[in-house]
């Protein structure tokens, strides 16, 4: 299964001497990382700083979009203005911008970035962003608008994180001097899995309540307790429970060996569950 990543990560500022906020904080920063590592002469005691530059992890940065607008004010000042937002690229112009980021590339940068790990203490986690930070491939195939979009997105945020970590400040202006850097998305990666949702409809929301509630009992319109009590259409249609209201209640108030979510779940939850049901029975699971 592939799965896309939805994030931006921590963008170290190019100037250490400015008046803005963030960018003072940034510049303590990169002072506190000046260690040139050892047979690199090429490369500036800057370079090496953002290549070190540590991220928060892709749960927190769904749940927090809203960082991307002060991350973008920092690539804008890494590029001296020249970078326009990412909507603005076509797939074409973002591969080669990609082509000669990476012919760019340094590659002990790229080595230092690559083995970099999101810290692992609990201020960089955030729950809500759990499930927004991926998205899986074969649902957004459905939908090849959302599709390229989101593949355009995932090239930008390529581009924007290779030419600020892997790219020394010498051959940051000679690729400027040809070619515009994409700004990363401003949207984060819970609005885009809600814009999916929605052309999806409530049935895939209710793909998700069923596999964190029912699947231990009922993967795949089967029933591991009463064999003969399953979710096939035909065992449905036998009940009966062919109606989604009729779903609503079972599952709602439960019966037999079934639990009742009534106070689990919300109504929402519920209601989408019973959609997924009867479009999975109806496409034989």
């Amino acid at each position: 299964m592939v799965i896309f990543t939805l994030i931006a990560v921590v963008v170290a500022a190019a100037d250490v001497t400015c008046e803005d906020k963030s960018c003072k904080e940034e510049g303590e920063l990169l002072n506190l990382l000046q260690v040139m590592p050892e047979g690199e002469g090429t490369l500036s005691a800057r370079d090496v700083a953002r290549a070190k530059q540590l991220v928060p992890g892709p749960a927190f940065l769904a749940a927090h979009g809203e960082s991307n607008g002060l991350l973008n004010k920092h690539l804008l000042r890494i590029t001296k203005g020249n970078a326009k937002p990412c909507e603005h690229f076509v797939s074409e112009d973002l591969d080669q911008v990609l082509a000669a980021i990476d012919q760019k590339s340094h590659p002990h940068l790229q080595e230092i970035y690559d083995s970099n790990r999101h810290p692992s203490n609990e201020g960089w986690k955030d729950s809500r962003g759990s499930e927004a930070a991926t998205l899986n491939e074969d649902k957004l195939s459905e939908h090849p608008e959302l599709h390229a979009m989101v593949k355009a997105e995932k090239k930008c945020y390529d581009a924007a994180m290779r030419f600020t970590h892997s790219i020394s400040d010498a051959d940051k202006k000679e690729l400027l001097a040809s070619h515009t850097i994409p700004l990363l998305p401003e949207r984060g990666a819970h609005e885009t899995e809600a814009l999916l949702q929605t052309k999806l409809g409530d049935a895939w929301a209710g793909e998700r309540v069923f596999n964190a509630n029912c699947a231990a009992c009922h993967a795949g319109g089967l029933n591991v307790i009463m064999p003969e009590r399953s979710l096939r259409k035909d065992a449905l249609e036998a009940y009966p429970m062919i109606r989604k209201s009729d779903i609503v209640y079972q599952v709602t108030n439960g019966k037999n060996a079934m639990p009742a979510f009534g106070g689990r779940l919300s109504d929402d939850d519920i209601s989408d569950v019973a959609d997924y049901v009867l479009q999975q029975a109806n496409s034989g699971w």
